[in-house]
This record gives structure tokens, C-alpha cells and sequence, in this order.
């Protein structure tokens, strides 16, 4: 095998899949903190693995894409994919073989992306990975600190919801998420000797990868230890994610 020009097919044949991916994890979440209240937010995807394992990932989904759409529009992937990589026919390959795969390549890149992007909003409309773990996106934070979580939970069983319609489940989450009015965090701060306890509404909140990187605070009171609770001056107080030593989130109506 000519290992360089392997390794490119092999890429183009496991784009689709990594594209799908990348699309599906990326897009609009719902958002309750104060400055960002009944809004959706854009989110790109979490950390990605590592290069083999995304690789890896595209090639087992490329594959279930490529033999779907092979078969309907009779395209012999696996006949021009070893034409290409065989160093014995590097002398005798087409240019007409050679655009057909281009075009092959970047039609399926562009059919893995928009399905990936499509059953993102799907997902996210019906609110479905809220009760098919399966399609969970791997930050669990943007569903604590969104309330979707939390509203799951006022609706009940996931068991029960799954026996109900889809809309009146997308109804009456949705309904219950316009309730919330603020978000109320008591965080734990000190990464040494006595902690201080701050209080306030969340008003935004950041992350790297899929840890959180800070939390934004507004009307924020302190107390150190058993002490007075006290106004912070200012109008927001950024607490990073390495000094908290507990957080609690409640959502009042």
C-alpha cells in the first residue's frame, strides 16, 4: 500500500463520520441565568478525544453512512478505494477516478455534517437526550446550570414521559422551564484555610472542554464561616471553577 496517499483516502473515507460528530455535539442550548434568561446560547462541542479516537469514530460511522449510500446510488467505494491506495496502480489511475472520489468525498463530508447538525436540533427540540441517555451531550454542567435537569426531574420518570406523546412532553418541559426567574448559587470558595461562602444569581457561566472553567455571580452576599453575610460591591463576581469546594443551585419561580 502507498502508505501517504493510504492515509489521505482513509481520512476522506472517515470525514463523514467525524463531521457528524463534530455537528452533533455543536449548537444552541437552552440558557436560564440572568443575562441570558429564556435565550439559547452556542455552544461548540466539548473535548474531543484524541486523534485515534475520533478517527476511530469516524470510520465505524463513515461506514454505516457509505454502505447506505453506496448501495442507493450504486458508487463502489470499496473497488476505487483500493485502486487508489494499491502502489501497483498508482501509474494507471484515471483523473476521472481520481474527481469522482473528490466529489464523492466532499458530497458525503457535507451529507455527515448536515445530519449531524439535523439531529441536533431535533434532539434538542424534543428535548430527547433529556430522556435517552444514548443521546446525552457529555457536558453535564449546561444541563445543571440550564434547569433542564431540574425539570426532568419535576416531571417525573423518564419511564413514565416515554409512554406520553412527544409534544405533550416537549409542552409541558417547556412550560416549566419558563417558570424559573433566577438561578440561585451558594458557592463554597477557598482553596485553602477558611472558605467563604458566596451567594447570588448566576449570570453566566464558562467552560474548557467539558470542565467548567468560572462561574459568574450577581447580588452577590459573602459570609466567612459562621459569620454576617455582607454585599459584595460591584456588579458581578467571577468565582473560578479550581477554588470552588461545593456549589448549590436552586431555581426559584
Amino acid at each position: 500500500m502507498n502508505i501517504p496517499i493510504g492515509v489521505v483516502v482513509l481520512l476522506l473515507v472517515a470525514f463523514p463520520g467525524i463531521l457528524f460528530r463534530f455537528f452533533y455535539r455543536t449548537g444552541f442550548y437552552f440558557t436560564l441565568s440572568s443575562g441570558f434568561k429564556g435565550s439559547r446560547r452556542w455552544f461548540t462541542p466539548a473535548s474531543l478525544g484524541s486523534f485515534t479516537e475520533e478517527t476511530a469514530y469516524g470510520v465505524v460511522v463513515s461506514l454505516l453512512f457509505h454502505l447506505v449510500v453506496c448501495s442507493t446510488f450504486c458508487f463502489d467505494l470499496a473497488r476505487t478505494v483500493r485502486t487508489l491506495i494499491d502502489p501497483t496502480s498508482i501509474n494507471s489511475i484515471s483523473t476521472e477516478l481520481v474527481i469522482q472520489f473528490v466529489i464523492y468525498s466532499l458530497a458525503s463530508s457535507v451529507a455527515g455534517a448536515a445530519l449531524g447538525a439535523g439531529l441536533h436540533h431535533l434532539v434538542r427540540s424534543l428535548h430527547l437526550d433529556l430522556l435517552v441517555p444514548f443521546l446525552r451531550f457529555p457536558n453535564m454542567w449546561i444541563y445543571t446550570f440550564s434547569g433542564e435537569e431540574h425539570v426532568r426531574d419535576l416531571i417525573g420518570d423518564p419511564q413514565r414521559i416515554q409512554t406520553n406523546s412527544l409534544g405533550t412532553w416537549k409542552k409541558e418541559f417547556e412550560e416549566l422551564i419558563k417558570e424559573i426567574k433566577v438561578i440561585r448559587v451558594v458557592a463554597l470558595v477557598g482553596s485553602g484555610g477558611a472558605a467563604m461562602e458566596y451567594t447570588g444569581a448566576l449570570e453566566s457561566y464558562h467552560f474548557t472542554g467539558d470542565d467548567l472553567n468560572r462561574i459568574v455571580l450577581t447580588l452577590v452576599n459573602v459570609k466567612e464561616g459562621s459569620g454576617v453575610p455582607k454585599p459584595v460591591l460591584g456588579d458581578f463576581v467571577v468565582i473560578p471553577a479550581r477554588e470552588l469546594r461545593s456549589i448549590s443551585v436552586s431555581f426559584l419561580r
